[in-house]
C-alpha cells in the first residue's frame, strides 16, 4: 500500500514552491484553479495550428516551388535540415529560457519568430532565404511546439497529466487533418508565396492571443493547479516534491536508455511512413488511391488513440503506452513485408499499426518526464528530450534514402528495419520499467541541500 501511494505521488506531482530549505506545495488559501483549462486550450491552439504549420509547408510546397524556381528538389529540401537545426538548437535553451523568462513570454517570442520565418518564405527569391526562414520556422518551434504545450500542461495540472496530454496533442491530429487541404487549396489558388503569407498571418494573430491570455504560474493570479487536492495542502510532508535536477538526470542509466529509445524512434518511425508511397510503387500498385486510403487509416487510429492510451498512463505508467505504439511498429514493418499484389489488405493493417507507432514522435515525450524524473527540472529534460528526437529526425531521411541507394528496394529496407523494430520494442520495456520511487527518492537528500 505505502508503495502505491507513493508512485501515484511521484506521477501526479504538482507544480512546487520554496520553503523552508525543502520544495513543498505552498501554504495558500486560494480556490482551486479554473485558469488551467483556458491555459490547456492555449496548449491545444499550439498543437492545432502552431505545431501543424511546422511540419505541413515543407511537404506541400516542394513540387510548385522548385517548379517555378528551379530548384533541384534536393536543394530545397535542404530547408527541412535547417529547420531541424533550429530545433535542436532552440530545444537545448527551452529549459534555462523558461527558468529566466517565463512561459508566458517565451512562447509568445517562439510564435512571433515562426510568423517571421513563414514571412521571410513568402519573399524568399533564393536558396539561402528559404534556408534562413527554415531555420526560424525550426528555431522558433522550440520554444512553442511540443516542448511548449508539455510545459503548460506539467505546471497548470496537478493530477490526470496523460489525460490532459493525450487531450492537447490529439489537436495536433486535428490540425493535420484539417489544415493540409486548406493549405493545398490557399497554393493552387493564390500560389504558394501567399499561402506562406497567409500562415504567417495566422501565427501571428495566434501570437496576440498567446502575449493576452498566457500566464506563467497558478500563483501569479492567486490560484492552485487543476485537480490539486486541497485538504492536503497543510500537510507538508505529503506535498514535499521528490524530482531531479538535469545534472542529476542525466548520470542515471534511466535517462541515458530513454534517450537513446526516443533517437531511434526519431530516425525510424517517421520516415517510415514516408516511405509507404514510394514501396507501393514499386509493388505496381495504384498509389495515389491505395495511400490517400492507408494515410487516412493512418491519420484516424493516430487520433482516436490518443486520448484512451494517454489517460492509461495515469494509472498503468507510461509503459502500457509505450509498449502498445513500438509493438504496433513491429506490426507495421511485418505487414508491409507481406504487403503484395495479392495482399495489399495488409497495406491497411500496417497503416492502423503505425497509427498506433507515430504516438511515440510526442505523446510519451512529457510523461516519461514527469513519471520518472518529477516536476523539478521538467522543462530542460524535457528539451532534451525532444532535441534528441528532433536530431534522429533530421538523420532519418538521409539514413533511409541511403539504406535504399544499397539495397535497391524498400522491400529490403523494411526487412533491415525489423531487427531494429523489435530492438526498439525491447528497450522500450526496459528503459521504462516502472520503479521510478527509486530514483527520485535516491535525490531527495542532494535536492535539498541545493536550496
Amino acid at each position: 500500500m505505502h508503495e502505491k501511494n507513493l508512485k501515484a505521488r511521484v506521477n501526479d506531482q504538482s507544480p512546487i514552491y520554496k520553503s523552508k530549505g525543502v520544495m513543498i506545495m505552498q501554504n495558500v488559501t486560494e480556490k482551486k484553479s479554473n485558469y488551467g483549462w483556458i491555459m490547456m486550450l492555449l496548449a491545444s491552439l499550439l498543437g492545432f495550428a502552431v505545431m501543424t504549420f511546422t511540419v505541413t509547408p515543407i511537404s506541400l510546397f516542394v513540387v510548385p516551388i522548385t517548379k517555378e524556381l528551379g530548384y533541384a528538389r534536393s536543394s530545397y529540401t535542404l530547408t527541412q535540415t535547417f529547420q531541424f537545426a533550429g530545433v535542436i538548437i532552440s530545444s537545448l535553451m527551452f529549459g534555462s529560457t523558461i527558468s529566466k523568462y517565463g512561459v508566458r513570454k517565451v512562447i509568445t517570442f517562439g510564435a512571433i519568430l515562426q510568423a517571421i520565418g513563414f514571412f521571410i518564405l513568402s519573399k524568399s527569391t533564393s536558396l539561402p532565404m528559404f534556408y534562413t526562414g527554415g531555420f526560424l520556422m525550426g528555431f522558433a518551434s522550440g520554444f512553442c511546439a511540443v516542448s511548449a504545450a508539455s510545459t503548460i500542461i506539467n505546471t497548470w495540472f496537478a493530477k490526470r497529466s496523460g489525460f490532459i496530454v493525450g487531450l492537447v496533442f490529439t489537436f495536433t491530429s486535428f490540425g493535420g487533418i484539417i489544415w493540409n487541404p486548406v493549405i493545398g487549396g490557399w497554393i493552387a489558388k493564390f500560389g504558394w508565396r501567399q499561402a506562406f503569407l497567409y500562415i504567417a498571418m495566422l501565427v501571428f494573430g495566434i501570437s496576440i492571443l498567446l502575449a493576452l491570455l498566457l500566464r506563467d504560474k497558478p500563483q501569479d493570479i492567486g490560484q492552485v493547479p487543476v485537480y490539486f487536492d486541497s485538504t492536503s495542502k497543510n500537510d507538508e510532508k505529503k506535498n514535499e516534491v521528490k524530482g531531479m535536477m538535469f545534472q542529476e538526470a542525466i548520470k542515471t542509466p534511466k535517462l541515458k536508455m530513454l534517450l537513446l529509445l526516443i533517437f531511434l524512434c526519431g530516425i525510424a518511425i517517421p520516415p517510415t511512413v514516408a516511405t509507404i508511397p514510394a514501396y507501393l510503387n514499386d509493388l505496381g500498385l495504384q498509389v495515389a488511391v491505395l495511400w490517400g486510403v492507408a494515410n487516412s487509416v493512418v491519420l484516424f487510429v493516430n487520433t482516436i488513440s490518443k486520448i484512451p492510451l494517454s489517460a492509461a498512463t495515469d494509472k498503468y505508467g507510461v509503459k502500457s503506452l509505450i509498449s502498445i505504439a513500438l509493438f504496433g511498429y513491429v506490426l507495421a514493418i511485418v505487414c508491409m513485408i507481406l504487403a503484395g499484389p495479392e495482399t495489399v489488405f495488409f497495406v491497411f493493417i500496417a497503416a492502423g499499426c503505425m497509427g498506433f507507432a507515430v504516438l511515440m514522435t510526442s505523446v510519451p515525450m512529457p510523461i516519461i518526464v514527469r513519471q520518472f524524473f518529477g516536476n523539478k527540472d521538467f522543462a530542460k529534460i524535457m528539451g532534451v528530450i525532444f532535441a534528441t528526437f528532433s536530431v534522429g529526425q533530421a538523420l532519418a531521411t538521409p539514413t533511409m534514402n541511403l539504406v535504399y541507394d544499397t539495397l535497391g528496394s524498400y522491400k529490403y529496407v523494411y526487412y533491415a528495419l525489423l531487427p531494429i523494430a523489435v530492438i526498439i520494442f525491447a528497450l522500450g520495456w526496459v528503459a521504462t520499467s516502472d520503479k521510478p520511487e527509486h530514483l527520485l527518492i535516491k535525490s531527495k537528500d542532494s535536492l535539498e541541500k541545493s536550496y
